[in-house]
């Protein structure tokens, strides 16, 4: 475990990322297991499919809009159609309240800027989670 093992024990979470470059999808891959993630897949933009995610059957996958942040929008909507119980999350550079829109319209359950701390990530990858469960607890009731 990472500097974090005061932290309350939360099952682990499985986390599948989608990041074009390759150093940066194995950075954010070693950050998050160091905060008790457990990495279940990696791929570029171009290989993210739903096929792909699903079989991983990761709790959230963390989608980089990167240069292509259309498809990543997109690749969240269908993501979240086809596997409800999967948390999306948009990695961005940048704040852009329309790109912030569209990816809540496809079904985001959290968009986080590339500044954040590893520990804030973490963090909120694991609000994303719940809230995703909670929301579909909601719906199912």
């Amino acid at each position: 475990m990472g500097p974090h093992d005061d932290r309350p024990a939360d099952p682990r979470l499985k986390v599948f990322i989608v990041e074009d470059h390759a150093l940066t999808r194995d950075t954010l891959g070693a950050v998050l297991e160091d905060e008790g993630f457990e990495v279940v897949g990696r791929c570029p933009a171009a290989a993210a499919t739903v096929q792909v995610v699903a079989a991983a059957a990761p709790d959230v996958c963390l989608l980089s809009l990167g240069l292509v942040g259309e498809s990543m929008i997109e690749v969240c909507r269908s993501v979240t159609e086809a596997v409800p119980r999967i948390a999306c999350v948009m990695l961005s550079l940048r704040d852009r309240p329309g790109e912030i829109t569209a990816s809540f319209r496809a079904g985001a359950s959290g968009y986080v800027l590339a500044s954040l701390t590893g520990d804030r990530l973490a963090r909120d990858l694991r609000d994303a989670v719940r809230w995703r469960h909670s929301a579909r607890t909601w719906e199912l009731s």
